[in-house]
């Protein structure tokens, strides 16, 4: 699923019902957490210990998300400019129902498919690698 989220009352999409066409393959990078990025380490050279800041809150620097889609059928190449229309400017949350988590993601990357099969069942496969701004997952349960 996901949400657009930088303007006020967008609706809550379902990928695979919203755009006819498009599988769901895979989503790497939803488990990643990105590195502290306010957790300062000082070392002396009179001293065989760091010195280390951990702050009460933790920030993460951002981490990448890739969504590996697939369109399907007649109809693949407009699910697949529908679908890139749709995610190519704003700030979005995305989430799944097997992780239950959820991510703050921006298109930053070019997408280009990966496949584009003629024969047999036509298809295309792309990759759309997201930046999850927050660095890190929420959970849903």
């Amino acid at each position: 699923y996901m949400q657009r989220i930088d303007i006020a009352n967008q609706k809550e999409m379902d990928l695979e019902t919203d755009f006819p066409g498009l599988r769901y393959k895979e989503a790497k990078g939803l488990e990643t957490k990105g590195k502290p990025s306010n957790v300062y380490v000082e070392t002396y050279a009179d001293s065989d210990k760091a010195r280390v800041y951990i702050p009460k809150e933790l920030c993460r620097d951002a981490t990448e998300v890739t969504l590996t889609l697939v369109f399907i059928g007649e109809n693949r190449r407009k699910a697949y400019n529908d679908f890139y229309s749709y995610v190519k400017l704003g700030k979005f949350y995305y989430w799944d129902t097997a992780r239950n988590k959820r991510a703050t993601l921006v298109l930053t990357s070019a997408v280009e498919p990966t496949d584009d099969i003629f024969k047999g069942t036509p298809y295309i496969e792309a990759d759309f690698v997201f930046m999850n701004i927050n660095g890190d997952t929420e959970s849903l349960q």
